[in-house]
């Protein structure tokens, strides 16, 4: 039986990135494994969005490379929620996914706070909070051991903040997570990667701790090895 602690669900080797001259990320090497919950921050521009898509293996490494493990299912959280056709209904996109009956596609809808009234309403007429929810739900629902979520936070109220958190919590997979948002960071991740001038700096603990001790991280960007 395979220690789902010790399976690698990213790898990155030497990975960098450049938009031509400009250097983006120098490069780093990563390794982020089963059931961890990574949140990456830095000052904007800095290249989150830019890791994570190579993280998805939407953009590719300049030099190097990053690649996901071979039994992973990674699923991708969009912040303007473009995978959901406006025009279905949650209850139509829950049993697309899954040969449910109408009642526990209900049950399963309503364990993601939705009321009946909302779960046969067109996508296109929910809030935010309800579409979040929605794409978390149907991520999970499609057996996504990898969550891979951009800012899924921003335009939620608080009590969808909270239902979302709470679903993240008890999800068994790995997460890996940008966001601004410090409280959920520190509600959610249990590891911090920064990226900052183009470095890469790993912290073994919560947003907090991060913020706390900015002298313990460790650098994951490699050494420039100095030219003769």
């Amino acid at each position: 039986d395979v220690d789902r602690g010790s399976t690698i669900v990213l790898t990155a080797d030497g990975a960098s990135k450049s938009w031509g001259e400009r250097e983006i990320i120098k490069p780093f090497d990563l390794e982020i494994r089963h059931g961890e919950r990574v949140g990456i921050v830095g000052p904007n521009g800095a290249g989150k969005t830019t890791l994570f898509r190579m993280a998805m293996g939407r953009e590719p490494a300049t030099s190097g490379s990053t690649r996901i493990g071979p039994s992973i299912v990674p699923g991708y959280y969009a912040q303007e929620h473009e995978t959901l056709d406006p025009n279905q209904t949650p209850i139509d996109v829950v049993r697309r996914i899954k040969p449910l009956n109408e009642q526990q596609a209900l049950s399963f809808l309503v364990g993601f706070l939705f009321e009946r009234d909302d779960v046969m309403n067109r996508i296109g007429n929910l809030s935010g909070g309800e579409r979040s929810r929605l794409q978390i739900a149907t991520l999970i629902l499609q057996g996504a051991n990898f969550l891979l979520l951009d800012e899924p936070t921003n335009n939620l109220d608080l009590p969808s903040v909270e239902i979302l958190e709470d679903a993240l919590l008890s999800f068994p997979g790995t997460i890996l997570t940008i966001s601004h948002d410090r409280y959920y960071l520190d509600k959610i991740c249990t590891r911090i990667i920064e990226i900052r001038d183009t470095i890469v700096t790993d912290y073994a603990g919560g947003f907090t701790w991060y913020q706390q001790h900015p002298d313990k991280g460790v650098r994951l960007t490699r050494r420039e090895v100095a030219r003769r």
